[in-house]
């Protein structure tokens, strides 16, 4: 049920990173549906999706096993990650200190994507720049990637 993966799980494919402030917020679910149910073309395209949040792999469970018709997940065709540690959102760019709702953590991530192509494993990171239907503004502006340090 629960995996540990790596980067290196997915060497030599494309991989996109979703990440979302918390599990049962605001963040709408139909966004992570969306990429859940589109996994099967971009794997066609080389490229995985895997989707996560600072919230633990027992939140992600309960979330998915709550059907979608009462604001849960439900099945997933993507990975669901714990940042427990909350590195890997340090490391894309996306920890939010502080929190980004009354509901979610202390410390949570922006609602972004990140690529990662099969070359290199320097993210090219992208937050959202308006809120969607299903999610509050954030008074935190865009921020632009940074660029990769073995490129410069």
């Amino acid at each position: 049920m629960f995996e540990k993966r790596r980067l290196a799980d997915f060497a030599g494919k494309y991989l996109c990173v979703v990440f979302y402030p918390a599990d049962f917020t605001f963040a709408c679910p139909t966004e992570i549906i969306g990429y859940s149910e589109a996994a099967e073309e971009f794997r066609k395209l080389g490229c995985e999706v895997i989707i996560g949040s600072t919230d633990s792999v027992f939140t992600h469970l309960a979330w998915v096993q709550t059907p979608r018709m009462e604001g849960g997940l439900g099945p997933m065709n993507t990975d669901l990650f714990a940042d427990r540690s909350q590195k890997m959102a340090r490391d894309y760019q996306m920890l939010l200190e502080g929190g980004v709702a009354a509901a979610a953590p202390s410390s949570s991530t922006a609602r972004a994507s990140s690529a990662t192509s099969p070359s290199t494993t320097c993210p090219s990171a992208a937050r959202s720049p308006r809120p969607s239907a299903c999610s509050r503004p954030s008074s935190r502006p865009t921020a632009p990637a940074r660029p990769c340090p073995a490129t410069g």
